[in-house]
């Protein structure tokens, strides 16, 4: 009976490994072709972090080990910063320039 649910746990882990494989290759190749708002980058580089820490997580309990979910905590604590640190470049970026679009911006002294 531990076999039935053995392998539905299998299935359910590489089904969500899969799922966070092909949305990390698409975000990342909508990062390098739609590179043109500061937002969009930020949200995307979120999400691709997020989609790594899922797969970590995933083969954490897949080889039930614990080493993947304290990894995943320091990934969690350094985005939280990364995230403190992208918002005051924002503003910054966004009283300097005028704009969000990173292909409009050029610095006039």
């Amino acid at each position: 009976m531990t076999f039935i649910y053995e392998t539905y746990y299998l299935n359910i882990i590489s089904l969500i490994v899969c799922f966070s494989f092909i949305l990390f290759f698409l975000i990342l190749f909508s990062f390098f072709v739609n590179s043109h708002n500061i937002i969009l980058l930020l949200i995307l580089n979120e999400l691709m972090v997020f989609f790594i820490m899922l797969i970590f997580l995933c083969f954490g309990f897949l080889f039930d080990d614990l080493i993947p979910q304290v990894f995943v905590l320091f990934l969690l604590i350094i985005t939280s910063c990364e995230v403190v640190i992208a918002f005051s470049l924002f503003i910054v970026f966004k009283s300097s320039f005028k704009t969000l679009n990173v292909s409009k911006c050029y610095y006039n002294k």
